[in-house]
């Protein structure tokens, strides 16, 4: 299987949010073992974050996935964005999941 690359193309979108001093989601990365998420964020993180934030939705044969800890990357450079890695409990399988904060 080949190895699938989404990025964004218009890093003017990225420009916008930061320059509007907000925040979001851009992508999200799912590690080789399908247990953990790496979030990558437009704008700061909100350090206070807890699994409990997050809810995974979706998957046709595994369902209700739960993430069981979190990891910030903050980067002090402002001109940086910062990330976020999510451990879930199981790997789903290859169905479209919704990740919600």
């Amino acid at each position: 299987m080949t190895p699938i690359s989404l990025t964004c193309k218009d890093e003017q979108r990225r420009h916008v949010v930061r320059r509007q001093h907000r925040n979001g989601l851009d992508y999200v990365e799912v590690s080789e073992n399908q247990r953990s998420l790496m979030v990558h964020c437009i704008g700061p993180v909100p350090e206070d974050l807890q699994p409990e934030n997050f809810q995974i939705k979706g998957g046709a044969r595994i369902r209700n996935l739960q993430v069981i800890g979190l990891d910030l990357n903050l980067q002090c450079d402002p001109t940086l964005d910062s990330s976020l890695t999510l451990r879930v409990d199981r790997a789903g399988d290859f169905s479209p999941y919704t990740l919600h904060v």
